[in-house]
């Protein structure tokens, strides 16, 4: 299955950088996910464990089993369904699965690109890039993996078709 970004290029539209979404930036979600899957185990082998007529700690078993597989779930999906993408005409961003959301905007248009970090994400190397048009609010995109690597480039490349024109 094509991308998102590959499957909108227009004719003569090359990409130039992809940017990622970090799996860093949901390590606290992935830590507390394995951490209700070792409960779950543990719940499961207790009651596997128990003696006839004892309290079988199964059903907190599968309610752990099933938090941590949500959890683990969802950062897949935030990960494997985040696109961002420089090509030579536009910025393409695109985010979610069930509800999704685009944004293609013109380099024409692009005003400025800035990014957002927290303690964790400059330790880490993520954060979000928030892409603002001409005239209108700014859109962030989340969890980007070496956001100011992606901001670098996208300025330099304008710098070259500013010059270039």
């Amino acid at each position: 299955m094509a991308s998102y970004v590959d499957s909108n290029l227009s004719k003569g539209e090359e990409v130039i950088v992809r940017a990622h979404v970090s799996w860093l930036s949901f390590l606290i979600t992935i830590i507390v996910s394995l951490f209700f899957l070792f409960i779950a185990f543990g719940g499961f082998m207790a009651s596997a464990a128990a003696k006839e007529g004892e309290a079988h700690p199964n059903s907190v078993g599968w309610v752990f089993l099933f938090l941590g597989l949500f959890m683990l779930l969802n950062v897949v999906v935030k990960v494997a369904t985040t696109e961002l993408a420089l090509t030579n005409k536009r910025i393409i961003a695109k985010f979610g699965f069930i509800r999704r959301s685009t944004i293609e905007l013109r380099l024409e248009k692009v005003e400025s690109i800035s990014i957002n970090q927290g303690l964790l994400g400059r330790l880490l190397g993520y954060g979000t890039v928030v892409v603002k048009g001409t005239g209108g609010t700014g859109t962030p995109i989340p969890s980007i993996k070496k956001p100011l690597d992606f901001r670098r480039i996208v300025n330099n490349f304008l710098e070259e078709k500013e010059t270039s024109a």
